[in-house]
């Protein structure tokens, strides 16, 4: 008997031991070595981490930060928030107009990256 059967059967008990959850992790670890090793988009993103997180983030902030407030005040200075605030506006936090740009930048610099990343592959 070889030595490479004896190493294949060994790590085919392993994996049978491990139980479900441990399928299922490693499972989930060949699918994202797949994911990044075997496809142009999934090597850009596995590159540009800091981009892509750049990029979620912004549009969390402006969909549950920024829209909102627009929404429930206006872009308008007579419409007081809280405590008599401006909640939006020219006077206003400018959590709208604010997270609107950096929403925008983001996206225009995850966009470039990923392009550049799929370029050089």
């Amino acid at each position: 008997m070889s030595s490479r059967s004896i190493s294949s059967q060994s790590s085919t008990k392993s994996v049978a031991q491990q139980g479900p959850i441990g399928r299922c992790c490693a499972s989930l670890r060949g699918s994202y070595n797949h994911c990044t090793n075997e496809t142009v988009a999934g090597g850009a993103l596995s590159e540009e981490y800091g981009a892509l997180f750049n990029f979620l983030f912004a549009h969390v902030l402006f969909w549950a930060i920024g829209l909102p407030t627009v929404l429930d005040h206006g872009y308008d200075e007579s419409r007081n928030g809280d405590n008599g605030s401006t909640p939006s506006g020219e006077n206003g936090s400018g959590v709208f107009i604010i997270t609107l740009v950096l929403m925008i930048v983001a996206t225009f610099i995850f966009i470039f990256k990923m392009m550049n990343q799929c370029e050089t592959v």
